[in-house]
């Protein structure tokens, strides 16, 4: 009985959650519809908060409610993995990529406490990380990977660390000739056997046997 009273609250749950979504896609349109309005009341839907914060989930996000938005941004990949702090301050026209992070900092000795504040038409590239009370200003790119620890002026383009060779490995371990490997339960000291085979030398021979001369103890023939 047990087992099927919690069944039956798990459908129920699931039965409710789906209903709630129905009815506010139907009410306000998409998410950003849902944040919008939830952003002028953020206190005021509790149901409608519940729908919004569940999609985030579903989708490895947090847009905050009281984030300010001059614009409705574009995001072509999605909303996946992007962080966007409450305190945070867009423009128009932003264009913001996949796993995208925009935090404040409350470290009490830092430089740059706060969220950030980004103008209009910045692009941010995937994986970027904007962090504290920095101003990004109008028309800047940020590559992809940056970390924005400062302020960038207008028409600013901010990259990365450029990627640094460690070595070039022969083509006996490129990952066409070592592809075939991966399907297979392989240990990681068989693979590297595989992929760097020890140089096999001659197979050394043990010297021949000599038999020992034998001699008569004394007083025999």
């Amino acid at each position: 009985m047990k087992r099927l009273a919690r069944v039956g609250r798990e459908f129920v749950w699931v039965v409710a959650r789906r209903a709630c979504v129905a009815w506010a896609s139907f009410r306000y349109g998409d998410l950003w519809g849902i944040r919008q309005t939830l952003h002028l009341a953020p206190d005021g839907h509790p149901i409608l908060k519940r729908v919004y914060l569940d999609q985030l989930a579903r989708k490895g996000a947090w847009i905050g409610i009281r984030a300010r938005f001059e614009g409705r941004p574009t995001f072509p990949h999605d909303i996946f993995g992007v962080f966007i702090s409450d305190g945070a301050v867009i423009g128009k026209n932003a264009i913001i990529f996949h796993q995208v992070t925009i935090g404040s900092e409350f470290q009490p000795d830092s430089r740059f406490r706060g969220a950030p504040v980004i103008g209009d038409n910045v692009y941010i590239g995937a994986g970027a990380k904007i962090v504290g009370g920095i101003r990004i200003g109008d028309n800047c790119r940020i590559g992809v990977n940056a970390a924005v620890s400062g302020n960038l002026p207008d028409n600013t383009l901010a990259v990365c660390a450029p990627l640094r060779r460690l070595r070039v490995e022969p083509s006996s371990t490129t990952l066409a000739n070592r592809s075939h490997y991966y399907g297979q339960s392989l240990s990681a000291r068989q693979l590297r056997e595989r992929t760097h085979p020890v140089a096999q030398g001659p197979v050394p021979t043990s010297p021949p046997v000599v038999p020992h001369a034998r001699t008569n103890p004394p007083g025999t023939s």
